[in-house]
């Protein structure tokens, strides 16, 4: 049995969340009132429902689920929805409530502390029912106080209640590229992923700029884009990263494993994510695609989630689960054998890393799709990302401008030069790994 735990912190981690919930009940055939129902589809006949539900009685299952916010609003409406029964035990709020004003000290350090406590009661519990974790699931924006400071305060309690010991998945939300609407989201972007960095095994990020530019190429039916449709993209992929050990399949992988093989530093944890074709309402999936024509969308990079992603770097590694009853491993393994070998030739692929594709396969598609890919890679073109935010952080943090924000709630200049140096640092790793420049075997020699 292999056990997720999933915590969504803020308004977007819970909106997302709360999305998420609704894609993978609705796979297994789980009412919103979280009974079994009948089911509709012999393909989806051998699940594991032990992965994301309890069993608190006969056909009666409750979700292995945290929500937790500062403010109420948002955890009033998942416990007025349809969903209620589902999360009947897992939604916090603040008992003061009070904004984060978009400051992620307010979110760490000042009412941050007044939640957490309860929080980590509750995660440790859902830890004691479990038989054997296979990770947490962290959904969080780092623009705002509340998904960066109560998001990251919660990422370093898990770490410190099982040691390090289970696999920690984040999924942040970038600030965009194009438009600010909060002044203050650099600083609070750049401390999270101090955090992250340390204490995240792998880190998934989006933005909902190119979100909106991913929804654009595949709509069919969307007159106007609304954060509805960006947090069902976003659910829809992490959805498909625990296919492979809710759904039979012929190569079935954990997330350990994809871990694994996907991250060969620790600094090299932030993957891209990919999905072809989108299934769901208003998306076009009706059609059957080939092997070929999925293999082909690996080294795609228009439909990643993430901006500021220019395919002028290598890949170091690269997942693809792919999804489907009539998906021929032979045929996609010739395909990925064919097209890796014009990859080297080209040098797009880092050379010292000899084995850097990993492939799955799980029989059941998405609901309402054929056949579909999932794919992730760890991609140096990442390190643009992370340089845009470094030098945005260092025109606000060389004048001090809205630092006495962060100050006046505990924190002190060095934790923002500390967060700056790591980043930089990662930044450094990416670029120089990229290159080929790890390893200089003429310089090297072995003495006998």
């Amino acid at each position: 049995m292999r056990e997720i735990i999933q915590i969504g912190v803020g308004q977007c981690g819970i909106k997302i969340s709360e999305k998420y919930w609704e894609i993978v009940s609705n796979e297994v055939d789980i009412a919103s009132n979280g009974t079994k129902k009948q089911q509709e589809d012999e393909q989806y006949d051998k699940i594991s429902l032990d992965v994301h539900y309890e069993e608190v009685k006969e056909d009666v299952f409750r979700a292995r689920a945290c929500f937790l916010d500062l403010e109420s609003h948002v955890i009033d409406q998942i416990s007025n929805g349809a969903y209620r029964d589902l999360f009947s035990d897992s939604l916090f709020a603040s008992p003061i409530q009070s904004s984060t004003k978009n400051i992620y000290a307010i979110g760490k350090y000042s009412l941050g502390e007044l939640i957490h406590q309860e929080v980590t009661d509750f995660i440790v519990h859902q830890m004691e029912k479990c038989e054997s974790i296979d990770s947490f699931q962290l959904v969080h924006s780092l623009c705002g106080g509340t998904g960066s400071g109560l998001g990251c305060l919660i990422l370093d309690e898990i770490f410190n209640i099982q040691n390090g010991c289970q696999l920690m998945v984040s999924f942040p939300q970038f600030p965009r590229q194009d438009v600010s609407s909060n002044l203050l989201e650099i600083y609070n972007t750049v401390l999270s992923l101090d955090t992250i960095i340390e204490f995240a095994d792998m880190a998934i990020p989006f933005d909902n700029q190119k979100l909106i530019s991913v929804c654009e190429q595949q709509t069919c039916y969307i007159e106007e884009i609304q954060f509805s449709h960006l947090n069902y993209l976003v659910a829809h992929s992490i959805s498909g990263l625990s296919a492979g050990i809710r759904f039979p399949g012929q190569l079935n992988i954990s997330t350990r494993k994809l871990a694994t093989n996907l991250i060969p530093f620790r600094r090299y944890s932030f993957l891209l994510n990919q999905l072809y074709p989108l299934s769901g309402k208003n998306f076009n999936h009706a059609s059957s695609f080939t092997e070929r024509e999925l293999v082909d969308c690996f080294w795609r990079l228009d439909n990643t989630f993430l901006s500021n992603i220019e395919e002028q770097e290598k890949f170091m590694t690269l997942y693809g689960l792919f999804r489907g009853r009539n998906i021929s491993t032979g045929e996609v393994e010739q395909s990925v054998s064919q097209l890796l070998m014009n990859k080297r030739k080209n040098k797009e692929f880092s050379e010292w890393i000899e084995s850097s594709i990993s492939l799955a396969y799980c029989n059941t598609p998405p609901k309402g799709a054929i056949n579909s890919v999932q794919i992730l890679s760890n991609y140096a073109g990442i390190h643009r990302v992370f340089t845009d935010l470094v030098n945005k952080f260092r025109q606000q943090f060389t004048r001090k401008s809205y630092l006495h924000y962060y100050l006046q709630e505990g924190m002190e200049e060095f934790q923002f030069s500390e967060a700056l140096s790591n980043l930089t640092e990662t930044c450094f790793e990416y670029n120089q790994y990229s290159q080929d420049v790890l390893f200089n075997q003429d310089d090297s020699s072995v003495e006998e």
